[in-house]
């Protein structure tokens, strides 16, 4: 009984280092790939969804300052530019859930 709870605990053993050494080639392999993706996600919310954010924001407050019958137009391009930044949020959020993959 000893000798099968030995020859069982060493292939556990075996398999447990067979996929953790298998795991860590490919986090070695692909770290090039998360390393560019963090890059990615980072410069996209600094550049992009930062300046978004502010020309939406920049554009609420032109909207309070003109009469409603004027505001037409700025109100579409309102729109546009929140949906864009709902846009590079969503793909912000994605690259995030790619990384811990």
């Amino acid at each position: 009984m000893t000798e099968l709870k030995t020859k069982l605990d060493n292939r556990i053993n075996f398999c447990y280092t067979f996929n953790r050494e298998k795991m860590d080639k490919k986090k070695i392999k692909f770290a090039p790939i998360y390393s560019d993706k963090i890059r990615l996600n980072k410069r996209l919310h600094d550049t992009v969804a930062q300046t978004l954010t502010i020309a939406c924001l920049k554009l609420d407050v032109l909207l309070m300052e003109i009469p409603p019958e004027k505001s037409g137009e700025l109100k579409e391009i309102s729109k546009i530019l929140r949906a864009s930044t709902k846009d590079i949020r969503k793909i912000i959020n994605e690259l995030k859930i790619a990384e811990g993959e």
